[in-house]
This record gives structure tokens, C-alpha cells and sequence, in this order.
């Protein structure tokens, strides 16, 4: 066995004898990063008291860790920094970077997962045989073999809160103290960076930033100089005394970037050969580096996946009688939906769903399907699209914190019970009562969807269906607040220079750089 790790970018590893460890975590209400977090780790002597210690926890991380001949893989629930493993020159390398394998083959099974869906199934990757730790993952491996594979965390459950409303609520707001609490601990009183958009969870991190006596604050926006983002986003940073800046998206900005080589860097550090990269906040990070609005020890703070929490998904994707055998189907329709299947694709599809399911939890039938569906998807795509985009922090050499995956924070929600997430009844009602209205930053324009917007949505979505995609190509342009049009049209260029075939976007913007990208990792470009 080989363990060959070097990636540095933002988070640095950190290794002694046995044990390598990139990132931190917090165990018994203590904090632990760097020295501190190797020393506490060379105290497990056996197997057994590892794992048990490790699920409890809390924090973002990977632990590589040997004991009596046995490695063990260890990654939080967000898995941004996630390891390579495979047989390499007759023996079992753990890397994480995917080009010290000296044998690559293309896997074209591989492909049409990360065409529909955005990245790769499971422990795949874009090469037979090469695969990728996952989200929550315990692996051990001995003997170049992998023994076991199990997971430190689901929000799979059948057991359900019975509290009343009123309890909910404050206990939520317990929660939330909790985690940002231990936020704060985390970053001390370095700089920080906030992506300020108009929505609710990024408006909470800074209402609590501002609670916790965080001084040295940035807030920025990004996109359209028309974009609605801009007003509100402005008004609470105004209004909670930090600063605030708009870095529009123009061509000025943007153009001519794929021929940069480090944007080239960036493609590879980000897709890692699983997942379709993000490119949408790259130009804003990379202004404020340039700019000197950041320095070097700066710590973004992201909103990624807060709504999530509170019950986006029952806006939008699962209704209130889900049931069991609707799993598949449902997963299908709502997570492969950007290519168009032959039956034989559409079946292989499904039963990669059906494997999934079953090594992510065996009984997840006795499960509700509510929260099994979630559990696949923050497995998934919440983790290998929207976690991996942090990408564009750690790349240009900065920490991120995500408060909202805390892991205290997603047992309380994972045990809310449906009632109190359809509409994001509970969640919502949180924030703005007992945060945004007393900080003055509850707005009458902001966007709340309700059940007659998401059945507009609905009948849109089946008209749709009808309308030629040259015409729905051209709507996607309505909503594109963050500009992505003109980066995607950049990629749509090369592809054109270069006699490339692809699909016109129809359903998102990603349709276009997920082909663009398939052909990088096929070195076309």
C-alpha cells in the first residue's frame, strides 16, 4: 500500500507516524486542527475505539489513519477533500490526485452518469477502477483490499420529533446557537468572507456574525449589474455595519478565460474526474484575491445547502405521501434528468439507483422515504456538485466553513417531522421572526414560494415539454442573475473552434459545461 497525498490549496495536511489528517473537528464540545488534531488521533490504539470516536465527529475533514496493519479512510459529511484508491503498479495507492495512477481507462458508463446528473455514482469515477471516497465514508483496508465501507452519518430515519411547534422552534434556534457557536470558535477573529446573496441562508450566517461580535467582515455579491440579488443583499450588510462589495460579471471580466493555464488548473483541481466543476463563483473569488479585498488568511463562510435543511426539497421534488416505491422512479426523474435515455441507459440507471440505495443503508425500506431520498441526495449531488464548488475557495488558497453542516444541526433537522418542512414552514418562521426582524433585515420584496408558485412551476414545466430547444435555450437567459451565459458561452466557442458536438442547454446552463468538461478529461481540449 502507497499513501501519496500533496494537495495543500486552503487546507494543509498534516501527518505524523501513522496518521494523516487534512482540515478539523470539534470532539467533546473541544476544537481540534493541526498538531493539536494529530496528537489527539495518535491516542487511538486499537480499531474499534477509532471508530467509535470518529462518528462523533464534528467538523470537515479526511483522516487517513493505520493501526495494527489496518487504514482506515475517514471523511465528514461534506467529503471536500476526498481520496483516490486503486490497484496502481500491482499495489493499492490512496492519493488525492487522481494523475499519480499511471493506468486511466475511460469508463463510458461513468460518463452518461455524470451527463445526466452532473458528476459520478457512488465511488465512481471517470476511470474503471479508479475510485473516490464518498460522502460520511468510513473505508478499511487491509492487505491492498477493501474490507469495509460504511458511512459516520444518515439522515435516513423513521423517528420523528412528537414536540410541539413551539418547542421545535426554540429548539432550532438551540441549534443554530450551537453550531455557530462552534463556527466562531473555528475562525477566531480572522477576516471573513461572505457570498451575500438575497436568500435566507446566507442573510443568517451574517445575522449571526453580527450576534457573535464578528468585526472584520466582507460581504460580496456577484452576477448581473440588473440583478435582483443586489438590493437586499446590499441593505443587510448596510444595515449589520459590514462591508460590501459588487463585482459585476462582464465580458471585461470573463472573457478569454478557458486559455488561461491556471483556469486549466482550476478545471482539474475542481472536476477531479467525478464531478462537473463550477465555474460561477471562480471569477469572484479570484477578483477579490486580485484586488486585495482578502488576504491570505481569509475564511469564506458559505450557505451551501441551508435550505435543504428547512424543506426545500418539498417545494419542489417530494410530495407529502411519499411512499417507499416511489424511490427509484422519483430519483430518477428528479437526478438524471439532463440527458435523454435510450430504455437500456434508463435501466442501468435505475439500478444504480437500486445499489446506491442499499449500500448507503441495507434497510432503508423500513426507512422513511422522505428522508431516504435526502439522505441519497446529500450523498450525491449535494456533496459531489454543491459542496465539491468550494472548490474556487480552497483553490486560490483559502479555508471555508460550512455552518449548516453541522453535524448537531443536521440531526435536528433530519428528525423534524414533514408537517414542519412543507413550505419551509418551520425554518423560515425562525429566521425571520427571531433573527432578521429584530436586525431590521426582513424586507418586504423578499421571494418566498408558496404552494400556488410551485404549482405554476409544475404546469411551466409540462408546457415545457412542447416548446423547441432553441426556444427554451433562450428563457434560461430570464433567470441568469449570476451571468452564466456569458461563461458558458465561452465554452460553447472553444467547442465550436474545435468541430465539438453538443447539445444545446435546455434545462440549465451546466448542460454546456458538463459536455465542455467530458471533453477536457478526454484531453480534446
Amino acid at each position: 500500500m502507497r499513501i501519496d497525498l500533496k494537495i495543500n490549496n486552503g487546507f494543509l495536511w498534516f501527518s505524523s507516524y501513522n496518521v494523516h489528517l487534512k482540515g478539523y473537528f470539534f470532539y467533546e464540545n473541544i476544537f481540534y486542527e493541526k498538531q493539536n488534531a494529530i496528537h489527539k488521533l495518535l491516542k487511538f490504539q486499537s480499531i474499534s475505539e477509532f471508530k467509535k470516536v470518529v462518528h462523533q465527529f464534528n467538523g470537515i475533514f479526511t483522516i487517513v489513519i493505520t493501526i495494527d496493519n489496518t487504514t482506515l479512510l475517514a471523511c465528514d459529511a461534506t467529503r471536500i477533500f476526498p481520496l483516490f484508491y486503486g490497484i496502481d503498479n500491482n499495489q493499492l495507492l490512496i492519493t488525492d490526485e487522481i494523475e499519480n495512477f499511471k493506468s486511466k481507462f475511460y469508463c463510458k458508463e461513468s460518463e452518461i452518469e455524470m451527463l445526466s446528473s452532473l458528476h459520478c455514482f457512488g465511488n465512481k469515477t471517470l476511470f474503471d477502477d479508479i475510485f473516490i471516497t464518498q460522502s460520511s465514508e468510513l473505508l478499511t483496508l487491509q492487505d491492498d483490499d477493501i474490507v469495509r465501507s460504511e458511512f459516520l452519518f444518515s439522515y435516513a430515519t423513521n423517528e420523528y420529533s412528537n414536540d410541539s411547534y413551539h418547542n421545535l422552534k426554540q429548539k432550532t434556534i438551540d441549534a443554530f446557537d450551537n453550531a455557530f457557536k462552534r463556527l466562531s470558535e473555528s475562525i477566531k477573529d480572522k477576516k471573513l468572507a461572505l457570498p451575500l446573496s438575497a436568500g435566507y441562508d446566507s442573510r443568517l450566517i451574517a445575522a449571526y456574525l453580527k450576534k457573535l461580535e464578528h468585526k472584520n467582515v466582507l460581504c460580496y455579491t456577484y452576477g448581473r449589474a440588473s440583478s435582483f440579488e443586489i438590493e437586499n443583499s446590499k441593505k443587510v450588510a448596510e444595515t449589520l455595519g459590514f462591508d460590501w462589495v459588487f463585482i459585476p460579471y462582464t465580458e471585461k471580466l470573463i472573457k478569454g478565460f478557458t486559455s488561461s493555464n491556471e483556469f486549466k488548473e482550476f478545471v482539474k483541481f475542481a472536476g477531479k474526474y467525478s464531478s462537473t466543476p463550477n465555474f460561477q463563483e471562480y471569477f469572484a473569488v479570484k477578483y477579490l484575491k486580485q484586488q486585495n479585498l482578502i488576504d491570505e488568511t481569509t475564511v469564506f463562510i458559505s450557505g451551501y445547502a441551508g435550505d435543504l435543511l428547512g424543506g426545500s426539497q418539498f417545494l419542489k421534488v417530494i410530495p407529502e405521501d411519499f411512499k417507499t416505491k416511489k424511490l427509484i422512479a422519483t430519483l430518477y426523474k428528479e437526478k438524471f434528468h439532463f440527458y435523454n435515455h435510450s430504455n437500456e441507459q434508463k435501466l442501468a440507471l435505475q439500478k444504480t439507483i437500486s445499489k446506491t440505495l442499499t449500500h448507503f443503508n441495507f434497510s432503508y425500506s423500513e426507512k422513511s422515504a422522505h428522508s431516504v431520498f435526502e439522505d441519497f441526495d446529500i450523498k450525491e449531488k449535494i456533496t459531489k456538485y454543491i459542496f465539491n464548488s468550494s472548490s474556487f475557495y480552497t483553490f486560490f488558497g483559502y479555508e471555508v466553513r460550512f455552518p449548516f453542516w453541522d453535524t448537531t444541526l443536521l440531526e435536528h433537522f433530519k428528525n423534524m417531522p414533514v408537517s414542519s418542512k412543507l413550505e419551509k414552514k418551520l425554518f423560515d418562521d425562525v429566521l425571520v421572526t427571531n433573527y432578521f426582524k429584530p436586525l431590521n433585515i426582513h424586507f418586504k420584496n423578499d421571494y418566498k414560494p408558496d404552494a400556488s408558485h410551485l404549482k405554476i412551476n409544475q404546469i411551466k414545466t409540462f408546457i415545457k415539454n412542447l416548446v423547441p430547444k432553441r426556444v427554451l435555450s433562450k428563457r434560461l437567459e430570464k433567470s441568469d442573475w449570476n451571468n452564466y451565459l456569458l461563461i458558458t458561452n465561452e465554452l460553447k466557442e472553444e467547442l465550436l473552434k474545435k468541430n465539438l458536438p453538443f447539445e444545446i442547454p435546455t434545462k440549465a446552463y451546466n448542460q454546456v459545461v458538463v459536455q465542455w468538461y467530458l471533453y477536457f478529461c478526454k484531453n480534446q481540449i
